[in-house]
C-alpha cells in the first residue's frame, strides 16, 4: 500500500486519563506562542524526537478574527459545514459543531481566536517509525490524541484476494491504511474483479480504519453483515510501548479483540487493517422526511407506527436510521428524518412493500 501521511494531535494532560483543557489565544496571522501548561522543555523534547516536525496549531477559522478580508471569511463560512473543508487540517473536526465554537468563523471579527479543546500541536508522520516516535511521552505526560481524519495516502489501498496471515479465512479481503476514507476503500473494493463491497458507515468521509471501526462501526448493511469491527481479519498497530504488532484471532488475540470495538486510539495507533470483502449485490434504499406539530398526538401515533414497522425491515436484514429534529422554538415543527432505509439483495418494489 502507499505511504500514509497522518497528522496526530497532541495536547497536555496531568494524567493519562483526564485531559487538562488549555485555552490559548493568539492573533490571526501570528505564530502561536508556547501554550501555558506543559513546560517548554516537554515540547522541545518531543519536537527533537520528531526531527522538528511538531506543528503548532493555527485554526482555519482564525482568518475571520482581526482580518479585514471579509470575502475570504465569507467563503469559508459558506463551506464550513462541509466535511471536505476540514480534510487537510488535523485539528479541525469533520463535523464542525464538535469544535464547540473554538475559533469559529461565525464569531465576531474582534473576538479572540480561542483554541479551546482543539489540539495545541500536531505532527505529520510518513512511516511506522514516525508513529513510534510520536508515542514517546515525557515525564510531563504529553497526551497523544489520535486524529482519524488527518491522514491521507499517496496511493490507493492495496487489495489482497486472500489473507496470507490467516488460516481461518481465505476469501477476498482489502487492506486499508490509516486515513483512507470510506469512499476510497469502497471504490477499491468495487474495482476488484468481479466487484466487491466492504462494510462502511453512512458517511463516506470518515477514515474507516480509525475510531469508526475500532468503536464498532454501524452502517447501512450492518443488519445483514454485522458491524465494521466484525469484518476485521487483522490489525497492524503501534502499541503504547512503541512495538509494531499484527493482531488477529490467532496472533496477539487479546489486542485484536480490544481493537475490535474498544474505541479509537485506546490501545495504540492503527497503521492498517485487513477486512472482509463481499460480492456486490443489488441494494434498495429509501428515505422519509416530514415535519409535524409536536402538539398533535396523531403525528406521534404515526411515528410510533413507522418505528414499529421498521422492525420487519431489520429482521429481514435491512437497516433504518432515523432522527427527530426539534425546531428552534417550541412553536416550530419537529422534523422526522428517516434516511437511509436500506435492504440489500432486493428491488425497490420489495422495499416499498416493507414500508407500506
Amino acid at each position: 500500500m502507499g505511504r500514509s501521511h497522518c497528522s496526530f494531535p497532541l495536547r497536555f494532560s496531568r494524567s493519562l486519563f483526564i485531559s487538562d483543557s488549555i485555552v490559548r489565544r493568539y492573533s490571526a496571522g501570528a505564530s502561536p506562542a508556547t501554550p501555558a501548561g506543559p513546560p517548554s522543555h516537554a515540547w522541545e523534547q518531543l519536537n527533537a524526537s520528531l526531527a522538528g516536525h511538531l506543528i503548532s496549531t493555527k485554526p482555519i477559522g482564525s482568518m475571520c478574527h482581526n482580518n479585514t478580508d471579509f470575502a475570504e471569511c465569507s467563503e469559508l463560512r459558506s463551506r464550513w459545514t462541509s466535511p471536505a473543508t476540514h480534510y487537510e487540517d488535523s485539528s479541525s473536526p469533520l463535523a464542525a459543531y464538535w469544535s464547540n465554537f473554538s475559533c469559529s468563523p461565525f464569531q465576531h471579527a474582534g473576538d479572540d481566536c480561542m483554541i479551546g479543546p482543539l489540539a495545541q500541536y500536531t505532527t505529520n508522520v510518513t512511516s511506522a517509525a514516525d508513529v513510534q516516535k510520536g508515542m514517546i511521552t515525557s515525564e510531563d505526560r504529553l497526551l497523544l490524541s489520535l486524529s482519524r481524519y488527518g491522514c491521507t495516502t499517496s496511493n490507493s489501498p492495496s487489495i489482497d484476494r486472500n489473507t496470507p496471515t490467516s488460516t481461518w479465512y481465505t476469501g477476498p479481503a482489502l487492506r486499508i491504511g490509516a486515513g483512507v476514507q470510506g469512499h476510497e476503500a469502497q471504490e477499491a473494493a468495487h474495482n476488484s474483479e468481479p466487484g466487491h463491497f466492504i462494510m462502511y458507515g453512512h458517511s463516506p468521509d470518515i477514515s474507516i480504519a480509525g475510531g469508526y471501526t475500532q468503536g464498532g462501526g454501524h452502517g447501512p448493511l450492518a443488519s445483514k453483515y454485522g458491524l465494521a469491527a466484525d469484518q476485521v481479519l487483522e490489525w497492524k498497530v503501534v502499541t503504547t510501548a512503541g512495538e509494531i504488532l499484527t493482531a488477529s484471532p490467532e496472533q496477539n488475540s487479546d489486542l485484536y479483540w480490544a481493537l475490535s470495538g474498544g474505541g479509537g486510539g485506546t490501545y495504540g495507533v492503527v497503521l492498517s487493517m485487513t477486512v472482509r470483502m463481499y460480492p456486490e449485490e443489488q441494494t434498495a434504499s429509501a428515505s422519509l422526511v416530514f415535519p409535524f406539530d409536536a402538539a398533535d398526538s396523531r403525528a406521534w401515533d404515526v411515528i410510533r407506527s413507522f418505528i414499529s414497522g421498521t422492525l420487519l425491515l431489520i429482521h429481514a436484514g435491512g437497516t433504518a436510521l432515523w432522527v427527530l429534529y426539534p425546531g428552534p422554538t417550541v412553536e416550530d415543527p419537529v422534523t422526522l428524518i428517516a434516511r437511509p432505509l436500506t435492504l440489500p439483495g432486493i428491488t425497490k418494489d420489495v422495499l416499498q412493500a416493507y414500508l407500506a
